[in-house]
């Protein structure tokens, strides 16, 4: 027998008295403390965990169970606790936004605008924000109108919003960039505050503002009530649809809406304009721009207004959400 003929015997060999050692391990345990073989009584029925105690498989199951059971409880823990901070009022960066600097920014600026008072996050926003108070300002004159959609766009690209951009006259991006410049052109906004307004870090910031407002507005709630009014022809439509159907309807919705808290403004443009007037619960998370904000230093023009974001691309409508509609 030469040489290379007797070792490749011997590795077989060897190879053979592994795999029968590892048979007998998987038949026989051993215990690791003493080095010993266990009697199993059953094939397979005893087994050693990481720390070296005896378990049989009895044990493993339940103890398996044991820890997909907790796994569950952390998963119901945290959904608890992010339900609770919404109601709280303790709003996280990273239920709004999905890009993690914007979530860090606005958990930021909502720890400092804790202590301050609403008269204070007021002035803040409007000092802070002027471009963006300008925006509001032409939101209130026309949702429609090209500064309007301005706000419309920016909430669209920092927050992934579905909805539609809608002008008066449908106009193209190039037309609304257009006109945009020029009625900042006109105004007293700086260049320096316009760009300020384009960066995520400052939509974040303005998001906390509007946040913490609402939190002195609304403490402890997670939701508003809300009114809508709906004039015209689309409301008369609405109307005469749900009527047909007896169910619901979908309406096509732009990424910001208007709504009030007080009904009787919602009338004006809905339920007294030939329209109708809607109402329903918003969490506070989906309020852009508080009525804080959209008030003006003269009552008579005060609507109480929020702008809310729509996170679905269609509001859908029954019976029940229509508060009432206009009579011929």
């Amino acid at each position: 027998m030469g040489i290379l003929t007797a070792l490749q015997y011997l590795r077989e060999y060897l190879s053979a008295w592994k795999e029968a050692a590892a048979w007998a391990a998987s038949r026989h345990p051993r215990d690791p403390k003493t080095g010993r073989f266990v009697s199993s009584g059953s094939a397979g029925a005893v087994f050693f965990d990481a720390k070296g105690n005896r378990r049989d498989h009895a044990t493993k199951k339940i103890l398996r169970q044991e820890r997909i059971s907790t796994r569950q409880e952390r998963r119901n823990a945290r959904q608890s606790q992010k339900t609770i901070n919404e109601q709280e009022g303790s709003l996280k960066g990273s239920d709004l936004f999905h890009d993690k600097r914007m979530a860090r920014a606005f958990d930021k600026s909502r720890e400092e605008f804790e202590t301050k008072s609403a008269r204070e996050l007021v002035e803040i926003f409007r000092s802070e924000f002027k471009a963006a108070s300008w925006l509001v300002g032409h939101w209130q004159g026309s949702p429609s109108s090209a500064l309007a959609s301005e706000l419309k766009t920016l909430a669209k690209k920092w927050e992934n919003l579905p909805g539609r951009i809608r002008t008066v006259a449908e106009w193209s991006e190039s037309e609304r960039r257009k006109a945009v410049e020029t009625e900042f052109n006109a105004s007293k906004v700086s260049i320096t505050d316009q760009a300020k307004i384009q960066k995520g870090h400052s939509w974040a910031r303005l998001r906390a503002i509007g946040q913490a407002l609402l939190d002195k507005q609304y403490p402890g709630q997670s939701e508003i009530q809300l009114y809508r009014g709906i004039d015209g022809t689309t409301g008369r439509l609405i109307n005469e649809s749900l009527s047909k159907t007896k169910g619901k309807i979908e309406l096509e919705e732009d990424c910001l809406t208007g709504y009030s808290s007080r009904i009787e403004i919602a009338h004006k443009f809905g339920a007294k304009y030939k329209g109708i007037t809607i109402g329903r619960k918003v969490a506070k998370k989906d309020i852009v721009i508080p009525s804080a904000i959209t008030e003006t230093g003269y009552p008579q023009f005060n609507e109480a207004e929020f702008i809310i974001r729509n996170t679905q691309r269609k509001l859908t409508l029954s019976r029940k959400d229509i508060i009432t509609k206009w009579k011929a």
